[in-house]
């Protein structure tokens, strides 16, 4: 929560807490905070969404992108990434008015990839979290190496495909 705001003045409230938030201080990351308009808080406050990465990694991605002869317009963390890939394809997309959402009801979105987890959760048209997990595939992968003593190829065709005893 952050004390209501003009639109334009939320990213910079947010520059003076960043670091209570993201392990990194604002010279080291790319970030922008975005008010949630219909979310239920405080009188005189809003809730708000922060999405930051370290400008490293922002840097090389649109370094690659120019290369290549490409002008990135836009980019996002890919919890949100996948949130509004979600909601693209289930409501109306508006990223002008903010954040993309559903109509109603509660929707969890999980995105396993090979080293991390990402985890949206929405509630009616409201993101409630959004968080990157450092847990993924792999990680899985490597545990079955363990508890079941095959190699990796064989605990990758477990993950895949578990037998009767490990679906239970």
């Amino acid at each position: 929560e952050m004390p209501r705001t003009q639109r334009n003045e939320y990213k910079k409230a947010a520059e003076f807490q960043l670091n209570r938030y993201i392990p990194m201080n604002a010279e080291e990351a790319v970030f922008d905070c975005v008010p949630l308009p219909d979310a239920p808080c405080r009188d005189g406050w809003s809730k708000c969404v922060l999405a930051a990465s370290r400008r490293t990694v922002v840097d090389q991605f649109t370094d690659s992108l120019r290369q290549a002869g490409l002008t990135p317009l836009l980019l996002d963390v890919e919890p949100v990434c996948v949130m509004n890939a979600f909601i693209a394809t289930a409501d109306e997309f508006d990223r002008d008015k903010g954040i993309a959402r559903v109509e109603s009801g509660g929707v969890g979105l999980v995105h396993i990839g090979a080293t991390h987890t990402d985890l949206c959760v929405l509630q009616g048209r409201i993101p409630i979290a959004c968080r990157v997990i450092e847990c993924g595939a792999g990680d899985v992968v490597q545990e079955l190496t363990v508890s079941k003593r095959v190699d990796y190829q064989a605990a990758q065709q477990l993950l895949r495909e578990p037998g009767e005893e490990d679906a239970a």
